[in-house]
């Protein structure tokens, strides 16, 4: 059998890829914090099931200079975020992590932002 990188070849013994979504502000460490005020970070990576796959990135975000604005993350399947997060799935393919912060500049509306869905 050739090696073939399409899960679907592989007998579907792979992990689905995963798209978390979440809301974050920079934190003071952050070397932008003064140009970007809010934004939607997106982690897409591997893993068995969506609430691992929250944890997980709840735990990189945990590492990053990002605080999450409000508790919830959205969980969707790589397919669903296709359009908008290209490079961010080809390095969950690739590398197994794959990120894009979408930001908003400083000066920005943050009360229309908590109500916003990137998805």
């Amino acid at each position: 059998m050739t090696e073939n990188t399409d899960c679907k070849q592989r007998n579907n013994h792979c992990l689905p890829l995963w798209g978390v979504i979440a809301k974050v502000r920079p934190t003071p460490e952050h070397p932008s914090y003064y140009d970007w005020q809010h934004g939607f970070l997106v982690i897409v990576l591997y893993s068995n099931k969506p609430d691992s796959a929250c944890a997980i990135a709840k735990s990189i975000i945990e590492q990053l200079p990002y605080e999450l604005v409000g508790a919830k993350v959205a969980v969707l399947t790589a397919e669903r975020l296709a359009n908008r997060c290209a490079g961010a799935i080809t390095g969950g393919q690739q590398l197994g992590l794959g990120l894009l912060l979408v930001a908003f500049a400083t000066g920005s509306e943050a009360a229309e932002f908590e109500t916003m869905n990137f998805y």
